[in-house]
């Protein structure tokens, strides 16, 4: 498994992972930007690491993370894009490295946790309760099953 590092100036950005993450956990190398779907179906990883110098974490970059239970963020973070975590449905822990205030200041979009059972974020100071955002789990696991019986067929 080796994560591949795109590099465009003095930005950093993860784009991908080669091959399918083995371990319980893994710290993403240094980076400033997470791209788009770049963890996603990463399905057998259960915590993740975000370094300190990632400030943007872009569309579907966690998506389809299922088994994913929890995540350390960099309090450093600016941008938590659309459905960056859609369908993470055991993630019940957020460890974000700052303050109530300072993850409050975060850029979250509206769906940033769409498909995901109700978690907590963890701060330096407080916790903060995220609700479900699960509209999406019903018709998610249907198709998962569908896709299994027709595989098995």
């Amino acid at each position: 498994m080796k994560a591949i590092i795109e590099q465009k100036g003095k930005v950093r950005r993860l784009v991908g992972v080669k091959g399918l993450i083995k371990k319980e956990f893994y710290k993403i190398p240094a980076c400033e930007q997470i791209s788009d779907g770049a963890f996603r179906d990463q399905y057998l990883c259960k915590s993740v690491y975000v370094p300190d110098s990632c400030g943007q974490i872009f569309s579907y970059a966690f998506a389809g993370c299922f088994d994913l239970q929890q995540i350390s963020l960099p309090k450093d973070l600016q941008i938590l894009d659309s459905f960056a975590f859609e369908a993470c449905i055991s993630l019940k822990k957020i460890i974000f490295r700052g303050t109530k205030h300072e993850f409050e200041n975060v850029m979250a979009f509206d769906d940033w946790n769409s498909g995901c059972n109700a978690f907590i974020v963890e701060c330096t100071d407080d916790y903060i309760s995220i609700p479900a955002h699960n509209a999406q789990v019903d018709l998610l696991w249907e198709r998962i099953l569908n896709e299994a019986e027709s595989k098995a067929m």
